[in-house]
């Protein structure tokens, strides 16, 4: 994956809203998201990252420092969404 760890947060939350959006899910509600970071000193960064995808930050965020599954990924998300 290319990019810092703004770039590819910003890259992993726009292909989530795509996946969305395609499914005609335009409001959804994100409820919950897990999101492991390959470097807990990139927190900050990974957090300005977030901003303009979706509004706010869920209330069951957690923040995971560990291993990523993806080469090369500094970040991973998982996310629950009520669908509407």
């Amino acid at each position: 994956m290319e990019g810092g760890i703004k770039e590819q947060t910003r890259q992993v939350m726009e292909n989530l809203k795509a996946i969305l959006t395609e499914r005609k899910r335009v409001s959804p509600k994100v409820v919950k998201t897990t999101v492991f970071l390959q470097d807990i000193k990139t927190f900050a960064d990974f957090k300005s990252g977030l901003w303009g995808v979706f509004s706010g930050e869920p209330a069951g965020s957690k923040h995971i420092p560990g291993g990523c599954a993806a080469a090369g990924a500094m970040v991973e998300i998982e996310m629950i969404v009520l669908l509407g």
